[in-house]
């Protein structure tokens, strides 16, 4: 279910690629990206997490790490350290989410040209 959640890593790879050839200043397949990246983030990596994390996750390491007998001490712990990845992971969502969030308010406020100002940027250059 967790798989679901790379639906946005596509417009992520689009953006990058066009931020690094430079096509910057609010053309309209930038725009549509950032729009399509954002939609699909948030609704993708932070909604859709949490439910499957709460309703179907939580219940299932619940039972796992509570049964009996039936798992030994070094599969529950690769369960934890899973379930702990994943938490770390939603927090990181969120913060990623919140920079997309501002992004999108940036073009909105600035108008579409608002990645203009890192147009100058060369990956050679560090």
């Amino acid at each position: 279910m967790l798989l679901f959640m790379e639906i946005s890593t596509h417009f992520i790879a689009t953006r990058w690629l066009l931020f690094d050839h430079k096509v910057v200043g609010g053309t309209f397949l930038q725009t549509l990206n950032t729009v399509l990246l954002a939609v699909t983030f948030i609704f993708g990596r932070v909604f859709f997490q949490i439910y499957v994390v709460i309703f179907y996750g939580s219940p299932w390491l619940r039972n796992a790490l509570l049964a009996n007998g039936s798992y030994d001490k070094t599969y529950k712990a690769v369960l934890a350290t899973f379930a702990l990845s994943v938490f770390v992971n939603m927090i990181l969502n969120f913060y990623w989410s919140w920079l997309i969030i501002k992004q999108i308010l940036r073009m909105i406020t600035r108008g579409f040209s608002s990645d203009t100002a890192y147009s100058n940027y060369t990956p050679e250059a560090k």
